[in-house]
């Protein structure tokens, strides 16, 4: 990644990302959503960890999962039966539709009490 690359994400990280916020996670092997979750802090730009994912993942942040991990919606029955991915548009796949790419990782993606309560309520 490129340093105005990291630079834009580092910004976009201190602007958008704030305890209480809510996220998921995808796996993308699997092209499934695994845990919902709750942000317990911000991320942190000047930290590395090595110890969760094969490679170095920088600007780490805690979560608080909602789940164990158990269950898994895979992206397409989501897009069946999630209203939030019904409504918003679909930019060519689920990273681009939901801003978990390396460029929009960090812009929020709006949604409702109802639409959260329908993600949670299918992966707990």
């Amino acid at each position: 990644m490129s340093d105005t690359a990291m630079k834009a994400r580092i910004m976009k990280a201190l602007r958008y990302l704030a305890k209480g916020d809510v996220g998921l996670l995808y796996c993308n092997p699997l092209h499934s959503f695994v845990a919902p979750f709750v942000v317990e802090s911000g991320a942190d730009p000047n930290r590395v960890v090595t110890d969760v994912w094969p490679e170095p993942w920088v600007m780490p942040f805690r979560i608080r999962p909602l789940s164990d991990g158990s269950k898994r919606i895979s992206k397409d029955l989501a897009r069946e039966k999630w209203s939030l991915l019904k409504r918003l548009a679909w930019k060519g796949s689920i990273s681009a539709t939901l801003n978990f790419t390396g460029t929009t990782v960090f812009v929020p993606t709006e949604i409702s009490g109802s639409e959260w309560a329908e993600i949670v309520g299918d992966l707990s």
